[in-house]
């Protein structure tokens, strides 16, 4: 479990090298250098060497413990970028003062580098004993930190200004969350912003609950439940984003198994990204997200009433909505229309999809988009995902809608787009192209399969 959790640490660590203030060539430590047991103060791009320095084998029968910290208010990173020790020689690193804190790594004689250690302290302590025989080549360290403001685990604290950080479980980047735990912890981003959480690793028993709120606590809107995940690289799930500046985050462990955990990256945007459901309204978008009623994870429900819902742009744009990941059972229908009611043109007909790699795109004409679903009492699936952006350009690709187009290029298909088929039953939709006072409309098929 750890080694997948590390390996993501890896690229997330990315996420803070441009706020590393590294300075490379500063100080040089070899432990031999230093009495067992003594405590060095480091800084960033400090180096860290056996005994053998960088040009040769450590010694035999070494044995110390030394200590290094970095200032408390950062968490100290050792990057181990080679490693080479034989099969009788102990290396441990634990993180904090001593050899008592949580141990980060026990290298032997198959590790090699480059290896990555985050410590939830200021301090790193590290112990190595060797054996009669000759060394090897012992490893080689370098030092990096990162402000404790901008790493944060579970802790049940509320975190202001935060924009810039990575999240945890309580288990940090190495560790398992912990059983029987019963937790809140709040992001709130700088005044006028909105705080955006975005997962990349989960990793969740069945018996355990991640919840996600819009709020300061967890009386805020419940936006996500995630549980019964293993390994989940964030696939399948959005960035969730507070409606105002903050979102809570709810974690309850049960008392058997405990998981990874997950990593998340904290930050802030200017721009509303709302999470919606065809609940039957009108909503001024022009960015967002739009799901089933199930939910990011959830199916959606039967008999689902014919809620049309509907989004527009400014008057001056067009409205765009992008459909991916499409699950809709064969009995199961959902309808896209060209604009503010299910009286006009019919742009879509979404039914009998499984898993669907497939992404459909509708503009509208005029400035709005109408989405309706039914579902009958029998057969459900996971729904779709849809996205919301407003466009100034006059849609090109146009559909057997029933509308009429003032258009002089672009292009013209059945309701289910080439591959997919027009529907049984069409009824009549007569789609009218004009061109421009003095010119002539032109309709040439390339495309032709028809019962």
């Amino acid at each position: 479990m750890f080694r997948n959790k590390s390996h993501i640490y890896l690229t997330i660590l990315l996420f803070f090298m441009l706020s590393f203030s590294v300075a490379y060539g500063q100080a040089e430590y070899r432990v031999d250098g230093i009495s067992d047991g003594t405590s060095i103060s480091v800084v960033d791009g400090d180096r860290i060497y056996d005994s053998g320095g960088d040009d040769e084998n450590y010694d035999s029968n070494e044995d110390y413990t030394v200590t290094f910290c970095v200032s408390t208010d950062s968490f100290i990173i050792l990057n181990l970028e080679a490693v080479d020790i034989d099969y009788y020689t102990t290396l441990e690193i634990y993180e904090g003062e001593n050899t008592e804190g949580t141990k980060l790594s026990n290298i032997g004689s198959s590790t090699s580098g480059p290896i990555t250690l985050q410590s939830l302290a200021s301090c790193i302590t590290i112990y190595m004993k060797g054996s009669s025989w000759a060394g090897d080549a012992g490893f080689e360290i370098e030092v990096a930190t990162v402000a404790k403001s901008d790493l944060i685990v579970q802790d049940g604290e509320t975190h202001n200004d935060v924009c810039n950080a990575v999240f945890y479980d309580s288990g940090g980047p190495v560790a398992d969350y912990g059983h029987s735990e019963s937790s809140s912890t709040t992001f709130c981003a700088e005044d006028g912003e909105y705080v955006v959480i975005d997962f990349n690793l989960l990793d969740i028993s069945s018996g355990d609950n991640l919840m996600i709120y819009d709020g300061t606590n967890t009386s805020g809107t419940l936006i996500a439940t995630l549980t019964n995940l293993s390994q989940n690289n964030g696939s399948g799930l959005l960035p969730f984003q507070s409606s105002s500046s903050c979102l809570t985050v709810e974690f309850v462990s049960n008392s058997y198994t405990a998981r990874d955990g997950w990593i998340a990256n904290v930050t802030c945007t200017d721009v509303a990204s709302p999470i919606l459901s065809l609940d039957g309204g009108t909503h001024d978008v022009c960015n967002g997200y739009i799901l089933d009623s199930g939910g990011l994870l959830g199916d959606y429900s039967n008999n689902e009433s014919d809620n049309v819902t509907t989004f527009c742009a400014a008057l001056d744009q067009h409205m765009v909505i992008t459909l991916e990941s499409i699950e809709i059972s064969s009995s199961d229908t959902l309808f896209i229309y060209d604009g503010i009611d299910a009286n006009a043109p019919l742009l879509g007909q979404l039914t009998n999809f499984s898993n669907s790699t497939t992404t459909f795109r509708y503009q509208s004409y005029t400035n709005c988009l109408s989405m309706r679903f039914s579902s009958n009492n029998y057969g459900t699936g996971n729904g779709w995902l849809g996205t919301i952006e407003c466009v100034g350009n006059e849609p090109t690709d146009f559909i057997n809608s029933g509308g009429t187009y003032d258009v002089c290029e672009g292009t013209f298909t059945d309701i289910g787009r080439t591959g997919y088929g027009y529907m049984k039953n069409e009824s009549d939709r007569p789609t009218t192209f004009c061109a421009g006072s003095g010119a002539y409309a032109k309709l040439e098929f390339t495309y032709l399969d028809i019962a």
